[in-house]
């Protein structure tokens, strides 16, 4: 029987077979995605099962059956939309990179919010590098959504940041390197998302922190400060913990 293993960005099947000299050698094949990888081991299982063992035999059955997917997957993806591409990859992106669940709701947002109404009903196969510089155009015109709009008029609402769209893009082009590996399309387009400037913020040191403590009287809120202070907590983190409890 075969078996299915990941390394890396791909997907090994490794199984034995009967040699010239009737000594058993292991084979090792390498998928670009779990799909092929998952639908060749089947392939050889049955192959074995159907007493086909011999070296000879399963690497011509190897070459027709790539011949065939090659054939058979040109014909059927090349007029497939990005939304069923996005749809089908998300989940394995997700489980290959080991995502955090947060990680998994910003991709989910950005597709859903941001690439979907704009791509999510073209052929892949169509989409060039000009669609994407002009998605990206009207990314960095695009106003933001959420409590940042919130009793503001349209004019003072931000627009979107520079690390914003890059984690846009990141999902996007992400998602298109998959469709060129899953033969989507014949060469995926390329654009570069707009720099992201790293901004320093001011912070307390050790000197800042007491001088601000030893003005605190309610031992709840020293507490608190102290905890945010040493662990390094974020806004949420330092009022969502006490809340709960």
């Amino acid at each position: 029987m075969a078996t299915l293993t990941p390394r890396g960005r791909l997907f090994a099947v490794t199984y034995t077979v009967k040699g010239e000299d009737g000594k058993h050698q292991n084979c090792y094949e390498s998928y670009d995605n779990e799909i092929e990888a998952s639908q060749r081991k089947a392939y050889i299982d049955i192959l074995q099962k159907a007493g086909t063992s011999k070296l000879d035999e399963l690497r011509a059955a190897a070459a027709a059956y790539k011949t065939t997917r090659t054939l058979q997957t040109s014909i059927n993806n090349y007029d497939k939309t990005y939304q069923e591409v996005i749809e089908k990859w998300l989940p394995f992106y997700a489980k290959k990179k080991k995502l955090s669940p947060h990680t998994d709701d910003v991709h989910r947002r950005n597709r859903d919010v941001h690439i979907l109404p704009v791509f999510g009903s073209r052929i892949v196969s169509t989409i060039t590098s000009e669609d994407l510089d002009l998605f990206v155009d009207g990314l960095e015109r695009k106003r933001c959504l959420g409590s940042k709009s919130y009793n503001k008029r349209k004019k003072d609402v931000p627009k979107l940041s520079a690390a914003s769209i890059s984690k846009i893009m990141s999902t996007l082009n992400a998602s298109m390197r998959t469709a060129e590996a899953w033969r989507y399309t014949k060469k995926r387009p390329k654009t570069i998302a707009p720099p992201v400037e790293a901004k320093s913020r001011v912070s307390w040191d050790s000197t800042g922190i007491k001088s601000v403590m030893d003005k605190i009287r309610d031992p709840m809120v020293h507490l608190l400060v102290h905890i945010t202070f040493i662990c390094q907590l974020r806004p949420g983190e330092a009022a969502g913990n006490p809340l709960r409890n």
